[in-house]
């Protein structure tokens, strides 16, 4: 939710003040509302109004906001007021009670925050699979690894995973699962759990994962834009995962996180890195055509994502994630260089950056 949007609204009641939180709060008769950057949403009058009221302007790109007033009843009435930007001169739509507000957000996915990346996927050819798989560098020093077969009620297959701090990524092997080199997939997700975010959306989808032969609820999907052999969703992790899934091995309390799922992946293996030197992945760079990038630039501008996702021609090369740029918690003296096969190349260098190019 940047504080530079233009959003067409017209003030409304009297002007603020700055409380010593930094949040301006309007100071006068009813209703009253908190200021983020140039957005009028609820004083906290409903817990996590704030934070609800702020994920549905990022997403939906509308300003919000709320008040309390008494209904002629006597009863307290909770007041959404929410404008488009296309037709905010036309006035506010009052939408009256929580409920209501939930059911215009039929396109929301789950967001109080930006979404940042949670993982990404690439199929590579059987080559270079083999040689990263093989390669004891990759699993000693520089992340966490392992190697598993996901059972879902959707599906079922088998992959080589690398752990970061809050990002992870995985790599399937062309042959082994019948799909074509250079397919390519990117994860968004969300870390908020003050608000409890739910998936607010007609293709809201829950994903199982089997755990001592029981499906147990794992995350939830909301669908996005994609291109020939490029995918993409934004995902929330399901508040009961950690607690059904290896519960001995970490914070009973759980969580929705991306770290304290990956936390939890990397304390159920049986070695892992004592120093390793991922934190995360900070960028990709992707091979896609221009009708293809646009759609998913726009949509990842909707869910106010910052990831940086560059785009390139793909020319007579494969599609998808061609370059990822990672941040390192721990550089080398100078630039280690590790190949894989014919086409990959991992580059570490002393300014704790990364590039894996495919």
């Amino acid at each position: 939710m940047g504080s530079g949007r233009n959003t067409g609204l017209s003030s409304i009641g009297p002007e603020a003040d700055r409380g010593t939180d930094g949040v301006r709060r309007q100071i006068g008769q009813k209703p009253t509302f908190v200021h983020v950057g140039n957005f009028r949403i609820a004083d906290p009058l409903i817990p996590d109004s704030r934070q609800t009221a702020a994920g549905f302007v990022g997403v939906l790109g509308r300003a919000c906001a709320t008040s309390r007033e008494e209904g002629p009843n006597g009863r307290e009435s909770r007041t959404l007021y929410a404008a488009l930007p296309s037709k905010a001169h036309r006035g506010y739509v009052k939408l009256l009670g929580m409920r209501r507000l939930l059911a215009l957000a039929i396109l929301t996915a789950m967001l109080t925050t930006a979404a940042e990346l949670n993982h990404f996927y690439r199929v590579i050819d059987h080559e270079t699979y083999s040689a990263i798989e093989g390669c004891d560098f990759l699993k000693s020093e520089f992340a966490a690894f392992e190697k598993r077969t996901t059972v879902r009620t959707d599906g079922t297959y088998t992959a080589i995973y690398f752990y970061g701090t809050h990002t992870y990524f995985e790599l399937f092997d062309a042959p082994g699962e019948k799909r074509n080199p250079g397919e390519s997939g990117i994860a968004f997700g969300v870390d908020s759990t003050a608000a409890e975010p739910k998936v607010v959306s007609s293709e809201k989808h829950l994903t199982t994962r089997e755990w001592q032969g029981v499906q147990i609820p794992w995350f939830y999907t909301l669908s996005g834009q994609g291109g020939q052999g490029l995918g993409t969703w934004l995902m929330e992790y399901h508040q009961d995962f950690l607690a059904k899934w290896h519960p001995d091995a970490g914070d009973p309390a759980g969580g929705i996180t991306r770290e304290a799922v990956l936390r939890r992946y990397k304390a159920v293996l049986r070695q892992t890195p004592t120093d390793s030197m991922l934190d995360d992945v900070a960028g990709l760079t992707v091979a896609a055509s221009p009708e293809e990038r646009q759609p998913i630039e726009q949509w990842i501008r909707d869910i106010s994502s910052g990831f940086p996702v560059q785009f390139v021609e793909p020319g007579a090369r494969e599609r998808g994630i061609r370059e990822v740029r990672f941040r390192l918690r721990r550089a080398p003296a100078k630039i280690v260089e590790a190949r894989f096969g014919a086409k990959s190349v991992l580059r570490l260098r002393p300014d704790g950056t990364a590039l894996w190019t495919f």
